[in-house]
């Protein structure tokens, strides 16, 4: 895994070149960028959590010596640059986009088991591109039924977790549905027309600490998915402790986000 970028992974980022702030895709990217400042300050509690989530990913490669298919492996770094990416749009407060990416971390996640449980699919999965005949292969394969049933056969719970959030992140935005476009509509009326606008960047409130908790739930589900595919490494780790020990963080949170939420 590499987390290089242009400057090098620990250098401080520059200076803005000249012209930067002058047009609207920037000032847009320095307004996201600066929310997640502000996220960090005023959720401090619910941001440590999604970091102890990145850093249990992190901790599960260090010194990781895997065997020669690197299919599995790779889905499982795949699967945390997905929660890393939209963990960041989070952050942003760039709502209804953050929840394409944390599907995708899941769709990673349920990849893995499948191909845990019959391994000729990884030869499946990597011809996608050789012909139509192959295409159809993995579309045929690789299904949501099949994802849940390969999942539902380990560990039923963890199955009702996996699609109750996949479903979630389908209708707030991984998909163009509904509740994705009304809940960044207002709608102004005057007497002569009507106003409809759509936030791009949210403030604080109720959809903000929901794609929190949905953000947290994500990165959590997909660790205890992956216990399932590399379970040596995870008892040489003791990981299912520290799991425990975040999922109880994470529902002394959403406690928190109900109880200041009720009423509104």
């Amino acid at each position: 895994m590499s987390l290089d970028w242009l400057l090098g992974p620990h250098q401080p980022p520059p200076q803005p070149p000249d012209g930067w702030g002058e047009d609207h895709l920037s000032r847009y990217l320095d307004n996201a960028y600066n929310n997640r400042f502000a996220t960090f300050f005023k959720k401090r509690g619910e941001y440590n959590l999604l970091s102890e989530i990145d850093h249990t990913f992190l901790n599960f490669t260090i010194n990781w010596q895997a065997d020669k298919d690197h299919i599995l492996p790779s889905f499982f770094l795949r699967s945390h640059a997905a929660f890393l990416t939209s963990t960041e749009h989070l952050l942003g407060a760039q709502l209804g986009e953050c929840y394409v990416g944390f599907r995708l971390s899941l769709e990673y996640a349920g990849y893995s088991i499948l191909i845990r449980q019959n391994h000729d699919l990884a030869q499946t999965w990597l011809r996608r591109q050789d012909s139509d005949k192959h295409r159809q292969a993995v579309r045929q394969s690789f299904t949501h039924g099949a994802i849940r049933k390969s999942i539902k056969s380990i560990d039923p719970s963890l199955e009702i977790r996996f699609s109750e959030l996949y479903e979630r992140t389908i209708d707030w935005g991984a998909h163009p549905n509904e509740l994705a476009v009304t809940s960044a509509t207002t709608k102004l009326e005057h007497e002569d027309r009507i106003h409809i606008l759509q936030q791009y960047l949210y403030g604080d409130g109720i959809q903000f600490d929901h794609a929190l908790g949905t953000g947290q739930a994500v990165g959590l589900c997909c660790l205890n998915l992956f216990s399932h595919v590399f379970p040596e490494r995870y008892a040489a780790l003791n990981l299912a402790s520290h799991l425990s020990s975040l999922e109880i963080a994470a529902r002394r949170l959403a406690a928190a986000r109900m109880a200041a939420h009720q009423g509104t």
